[in-house]
């Protein structure tokens, strides 16, 4: 839910033994998974030059030197834009600026451990925090529990039910139009709205996002 997410992202200054570099990342972080619904390994593994600077704010999921996609179909690009809120912008856009500066590589990673531009932070170790800051937020969940909601939302855009989206996400139907133009396009059918979704979401075909990912199925059956 949102007032969970956005207490997460407040419980963030709390961590102990965490730097002031390390929370940034992290919050941003948490950003892209609750309104990207990127896996965890694909935001953590992103580098710079995946990074568009440009008023879409694409970002440019691929392989790289670090590892792997989880498969062929992970290969995507997300427009950025369009899925973040204004202040959740500024973050973005502010960090990612920080990372700029002193002419980096364009290989060098977007989050990466302090000083080391080529090291990527544990995976495990920010599982593990945001685990204890939704605990913290009075929930309990994982950082991937952030996809499920993300592509779970993006269902009820898919099926422009405005009201559903304005009580289950903070989006206004004009963000969440814009959304659907950027991630559906102009669909004839449900269809081609669900291997556009699917595609998004990095998967084969529509049968793994329904089976696992899109929570508002039964609720929009009936």
């Amino acid at each position: 839910p949102e007032h969970v997410y956005k207490a997460a992202l407040k419980e963030i200054a709390q961590l102990r033994n965490r730097d002031r570099d390390y929370k940034r990342a992290l919050k941003v972080v948490l950003i892209l998974a609750y309104r990207t619904g990127m896996r965890r390994n694909e935001i953590l593994h992103l580098q710079l030059r995946d990074i568009e600077r440009s008023e879409d704010r694409t970002i440019f999921v691929r392989a790289n030197s670090l590892g792997r996609l989880k498969t062929s179909a992970a290969r995507r690009n997300i427009p950025t834009t369009a899925l973040l809120l204004t202040s959740e912008a500024k973050i973005y856009d502010a960090y990612c600026r920080s990372r700029q500066v002193g002419r980096p590589s364009s290989t060098d990673l977007l989050f990466c451990i302090a000083g080391k531009p080529k090291q990527p932070l544990d995976g495990h170790q920010v599982t593990n925090n945001v685990k204890r800051i939704l605990w913290k937020a009075g929930a309990s969940g994982v950082l991937h529990d952030f996809r499920h909601t993300a592509l779970s939302r993006l269902q009820l855009v898919a099926e422009r039910e405005w009201i559903l989206v304005r009580r289950f996400s903070a989006y206004t139907e004009e963000q969440a139009t814009a959304i659907y133009r950027e991630v559906f396009g102009h669909p004839k059918s449900a269809a081609t709205r669900y291997w556009a979704l699917a595609a998004f979401a990095g998967h084969s075909s529509p049968m793994t996002t329904f089976a696992s990912y899109l929570h508002f199925s039964s609720m929009l059956l009936y």
